[in-house]
């Protein structure tokens, strides 16, 4: 299959000019341009012919092939014959001996035996830019240059005396210099023609106007410029009233940036204790606190701080503390029997994150809501650490008071407590306590051993397990630390140290889990839980039934207190590892502080006391 043969066409670009179709490869068909460097003589003839022949070049910086930049440095670039025809056209000088087989052609740029010079082809070229620069043809042609070149002379300029021959290299170079001076002077001049040819145009076409298109054109002026006029008008007037409403928006926005810088909303307000007291906090002061007023908070903190023992609780070491008294005999540089110099004392609260009373409202709320120490340490304005500091020492602290406010009741406060109910089920034994276990999730430790002792066969997945027990009428008097799920209710209740509180002669009941008569026996004590199933039997008997019921309704009570105890809704989050050392303290103060709750079993006028009250009359 033969190659196919690859044409090109015009350098013009024109689709519909007259070259259209030709192969400016094919012999006698197009010609050659010149190709040179940028400033040398063959660069201004490329741009010279194509800017005659009304070529568009795409915009500069473009991806397109027709660029300036592209053009002037393709080394095969051709312009079509068609463009010069007749005697438009010499032929070569090396042809001169074959002209019919001749391919190669120049414009003739002066008159010679083939015919005139080669004149402007605007004739023929509608669509070239007017405003495009087309120098003249005047100079000479290529031939005559070399001629010029080689004999050493100049061109004569404007009729004059031709200047003195040269010979040798410095006079080849002497005439080409002059020669391009020649040149540039000759564009210049084309140049200015084209100048007073487009002048000349103009002034043809303004004296073609008639005198009525002069009126039409004048009249259609002056309604233009009293429309720009009243245009100019309007905008002063906008801009007038846009000033005036600029200078009183920054008027009012000062008013208001002062007014937030009085009400200190702008920056942020860390949460405190005193916020209780205004409206939108008071109003939930029992999610935050567990207390039903701000007025009993307020009571509450102040029970903490008898005697100052709620200011006395350090939070970090002392930054003024006194100096040790072996160190009291060394002199401080002050003069002998002059005045001691002054001391430094430490401020109340001065270098405390939190105030005292911040700081239980602090670890109260963090109880409460059950919220992580990393989404509550940022709304009291204080540092991660620091707020687990707070909340260690402070949850420890409410311990300690609540255990010493809440001692083990006597026999007669029991007794002075016992609601009917009890004394109808059970008439002839005194109840002094109801136990059992509560178990709550923690986090699965990665070490075997560890999760092994955590693993719970009850719940089915790792847990802390707690003993609580309360008095008939509902008041927690005691919470253990937390053990492994893997620990069963007797080891549990022997390791407590609950055994230590029992009374001789009373009674405590109990779930069927807890299997140690024997053990509550040897203390002189009685334990009573629900009949147990026996093999072989389906049902319970009558009396095995009456006294099963009778247990479960008045044992319900210690469910109800933990239910109460669940209020407080860290207890309903999964332990973490680095917690388990304050989940025991944490399970303590939950069940502790629903003594200041209404009482269980509500019964005459007890509906306006608390368990406390209650249960130690205080």
């Amino acid at each position: 299959m033969a190659a196919r043969k690859k044409t090109q066409s015009c350098c013009c670009g024109k689709k519909d000019g007259v070259c259209e179709g030709d192969d400016v490869k094919a012999a006698g068909v197009g010609m050659r341009l010149p190709l040179g460097a940028e400033g040398t003589e063959n660069y201004r003839r490329r741009l010279q012919i194509l800017r005659q022949l009304g070529v568009r070049f795409d915009p500069a910086g473009s991806m397109g092939r027709r660029t300036k930049e592209k053009m002037m440095k393709s080394a095969d670039i051709r312009v079509s014959k068609a463009h010069f025809p007749g005697n438009r056209t010499t032929p070569s000088k090396r042809f001169n001996k074959d002209r019919a087989s001749s391919g190669a052609r120049s414009l003739r740029h002066k008159d010679n035996a083939h015919g005139p010079k080669s004149t402007p082809i605007d004739t023929m070229m509608e669509d070239v830019d007017a405003e495009a620069e087309m120098p003249s043809q005047d100079g000479a042609t290529r031939s005559s240059r070399r001629r010029l070149m080689s004999s050493g002379g100049t061109p004569a300029a404007g009729g004059g005396a031709a200047a003195a021959p040269r010979s040798g290299a410095a006079g080849g170079r002497m005439a080409r210099a002059e020669g391009s001076a020649l040149s540039d002077e000759m564009a210049a001049a084309a140049t200015r023609e084209l100048e007073l040819m487009r002048e000349i145009a103009t002034l043809k076409r303004k004296h073609a106007l008639s005198a009525a298109d002069i009126e039409r054109l004048e009249r259609e002026a002056r309604v233009q410029k009293a429309a720009i006029e009243d245009l100019e008008a309007k905008a002063a007037t906008l801009q007038r009233k846009l000033h005036a409403s600029d200078a009183k928006y920054k008027r009012e926005i000062d008013a208001l940036k002062q007014q937030l810088e009085d009400a200190d909303i702008g920056a942020h307000r860390p949460l405190t204790a005193g916020m209780l007291h205004e409206k939108q906090f008071g109003q939930r002061i029992r999610q935050y606190t567990g207390f039903w007023s701000v007025e009993c908070f307020d009571l509450f903190i102040d029970c903490l701080n008898a005697d100052g023992l709620l200011d006395r609780v350090l939070v970090k070491q002392d930054m003024y503390q006194e100096e040790a008294s072996s160190d009291g005999d060394e002199t401080d540089g002050s003069e002998e029997g002059g005045d001691p110099p002054p001391r430094r004392h430490k401020k109340p609260h001065g270098n405390r994150a939190l105030t005292p009373k911040d700081a239980i409202f602090f670890t109260l709320m963090r109880l409460r809501t059950g919220l992580d120490i990393k989404d509550l340490h940022a709304l009291f304005g204080i540092g991660y650490s620091t707020a687990c500091r707070y909340f260690a020492i402070y949850i420890s602290f409410l311990r300690v008071w609540l255990e010493a406010e809440f001692p083990q009741p006597t026999a007669d406060q029991i007794k002075r407590a016992t609601p009917e109910s009890f004394r109808k089920a059970f008439p002839s034994t005194n109840v002094q306590y109801i136990i059992d276990a509560h178990e709550q999730q923690c986090e699965e430790p990665t070490d075997l051993k560890c999760r092994r002792t955590v693993w719970s066969d009850y719940k089915h997945r790792t847990t802390n397990k707690f003993l609580g027990v309360c008095t008939p009428c509902g008041a927690c008097v005691f919470a253990s630390s937390n053990y492994g799920g893997k620990c069963d209710d007797k080891t549990l209740t022997l390791a407590s140290g609950f055994m230590d509180l029992l009374l001789n002669g009373w009674t405590t009941l109990a779930d069927k889990g807890f299997m140690m008569h024997a053990e509550f026996a040897s203390a002189g004590h009685q334990l009573i839980t629900p009949t147990h199933a026996v093999a072989g039997v389906p049902t319970y008997s009558y009396d095995e039934s009456r006294w099963t019921n009778a247990i479960g309704k008045t044992r319900i009570h210690i469910e109800r207190m933990f239910r109460r105890a669940q209020e407080w809704k860290i207890l309903h989050g999964i332990i973490k590892i680095n917690s388990m050392d304050l989940a025991g303290t944490i399970f303590k103060v939950c069940c502790l502080m629903g003594n200041f709750e209404p009482p269980l079993i509500r019964q005459g006028d007890d509906a306006l006391l608390s368990l406390a009250e209650l249960q130690w009359g205080v």
